[in-house]
Parts: C-alpha cells; sequence; structure tokens
C-alpha cells in the first residue's frame, strides 16, 4: 500500500514461506518515500492490532497481540530506512 501511495513500482511480492513475507520494490528517489514505506507496515498493523484488541471477543485479542507481534519491521526495513537517513544527512553536510 505504501509503495503504491509513495508511487514506487511493485516488482515482487512475497505472500508466504518459511522466511518472511516481503515486498520487492524499485529504489525510492526521495529519502521520505524511503521512510514511509519501511514504517507503513508498523503503522498499519499496530492499529489493526489496537482496533482488533478492542473487540469484545477473546479471538480478535488473540488475533490483535498475533498482529502486533509479526508488524515489527525487517531487518531490511530497518537498513534501509537507516541508509536512507545517512544519505539524506551526508548530502546536506556536503
Amino acid at each position: 500500500i505504501a509503495c503504491i501511495v509513495m508511487g514506487v513500482k511493485v516488482t515482487k511480492v512475497k505472500w508466504w514461506g518459511l522466511t518472511e513475507a516481503s515486498v520487492t520494490h524499485q529504489i525510492p528517489r526521495f529519502t521520505a518515500q524511503n521512510i514511509i514505506i519501511s514504517i507503513m507496515p508498523f503503522l498499519l498493523g499496530t492499529a489493526g492490532a489496537l482496533i482488533l484488541m478492542q473487540l469484545p471477543h477473546p479471538l480478535f485479542l488473540w488475533l490483535g497481540v498475533s498482529l502486533a507481534i509479526h508488524c515489527i519491521p525487517s531487518n531490511t526495513d530497518y537498513s534501509n530506512a537507516i541508509q536512507s537517513i545517512k544519505k539524506a544527512v551526508q548530502s546536506k553536510l556536503t
């Protein structure tokens, strides 16, 4: 969703597997695009988890906690965001 909103072309989506799900996309042109794409799964996942945990049935509590646990950003998302910030800071200093 974040890639579409930011105008970054998605090249591959991996939904299931033995390792984490992932989305492969073109390299964003702007730092803000990269940061938003990296943190959006966390923000949407947290919002969804909070909504589910408010519903009055133990199943929704379980689903909400499960979603919250799985919306932690991947190492790749974290690295992409940090590298993008570092490049932006370095370009401002030079």
